[in-house]
């Protein structure tokens, strides 16, 4: 069982916790009456106890509804934690509420040797641990010590656990319903056969916890046994006398799949869902919408800078084509050309007969 101190103005508190029957038992112990709260963080409303103005208040939390609670949970080592608020008032929050991280792992908090063997619990199929399980499936429930000695021992009773205090017992004297076979055993090994896998109504999640029976093989010493002949005192004496038998308790978890019928089953039109559908429809069509307006606009765009272009250019040709036919014709006007002629060439000159060549003859 785990143990946590704290002191506050008020009193001191202890809390300790502990793990059985398919629940996390949360002990708060206080110097003073308690009339306060105790909760799980974030879950005041859902999980919580209330203080009774009494020195000690019991708080129980279900392994099975874990997101209820808020339970974290390790399935290796079967370790469970949370975190605890324990206010001073029910109503308002103060400087002296404390918080804790409470801990519990199954199986090693029973009030029992402190050296007892320690023993592991599962559904296994081909040898192998399972976590998920199905519905009418057929599943050996494995016991086990994992100490390296041989120890006696009996599963006395298990039990399935589901949350809303909903339980079951699966073996023993109360055990009616055939789910469970009886337990074989071999060496440190004990075997029994669920020929059918069950699920609880309301939850997917079953708890399965054994008590285990043991026997210590190691002999004590007898301090009953006087020396006969002396008359003297009580004298200690190892003796072949066993302890007597012990339990302890070892659990696991394990979610059941529906049956075929309840997935097969037709369900109706979650009217968010298909509302959430069909505005994402929407916004993909008119994604693709306002895409191709865009894409259409820049082709036309482009075919009138286009044709803007092609109207320049031919602009722009025609002017060129009148400009040299306007040239070429000044050039071959006979007004021009004697105009040309007689104030441009120079080397025509050359052809002038001399005047005093004239008079001479």
């Amino acid at each position: 069982m785990n143990q946590i101190y704290a002191t506050t103005i008020l009193s001191s508190i202890v809390i300790s916790a502990k793990c059985r029957d398919g629940a996390m038992i949360i002990k708060l112990e206080t110097e003073a009456p308690f009339h306060g709260t105790i909760h799980t963080y974030g879950r005041e409303e859902v999980c919580y106890a209330t203080g009774e103005e009494s020195k000690v208040t019991d708080f129980v939390v279900s392994l099975t509804d874990l997101s209820e609670c808020g339970v974290q949970y390790e399935w290796e080592q079967e370790h469970y934690w949370a975190v605890i608020v324990v206010r001073q008032h029910r109503w308002i929050l103060t400087d002296n509420d404390k918080m804790f991280n409470v801990s519990c792992t199954t199986g090693s908090d029973s009030n029992v040797h402190p050296n007892r063997p320690a023993f592991k619990i599962a559904l296994v199929e081909r040898e192998e641990p399972l976590r998920r399980t199905h519905f009418g499936n057929t599943y050996q429930l494995k016991v086990w010590s994992i100490n390296e000695s041989y120890v006696h021992f009996n599963v006395v009773e298990c039990e399935a656990y589901s949350g809303k205090n909903c339980s079951l017992v699966l073996t023993g004297s109360n055990a009616g319903h055939g789910l469970l076979s009886p337990f074989s055993y071999q060496r440190n090994v004990a075997t029994a056969n669920f020929p059918s896998m069950f699920r609880f109504v309301h939850n997917r999640l079953v708890h399965i916890q054994c008590i285990i029976e043991y026997q210590d093989d190691e002999p004590y010493v007898n301090f009953d046994v006087f020396a006969a002949a002396s008359g003297q005192g009580g004298v200690p004496i190892a003796t072949n006398i066993r302890r007597p038998r012990l339990q302890t308790l070892t659990s696991t978890m394990v979610m059941v799949a529906p049956p075929e019928y309840e997935m097969a089953k037709p369900k109706y039109p979650d009217c968010d869902h298909v509302n959430f559908i069909q505005l994402s429809v929407c916004i993909i069509l008119a994604v693709m919408f306002a895409i191709e307006t865009a894409i259409y606009w820049c082709i036309i765009t482009r075919n009138d800078n286009d044709k803007t272009v092609d109207e320049k250019t031919y602009s722009k040709s025609g002017d060129e084509s009148k400009h040299t036919s306007s040239w070429r014709k000044s050039m071959t006007s006979p007004d021009n050309f004697t105009e040309n002629h007689d104030s441009g060439c120079d080397c025509c000159s050359l052809y002038e007969v001399p005047s005093r060549l004239i008079r001479e003859n």
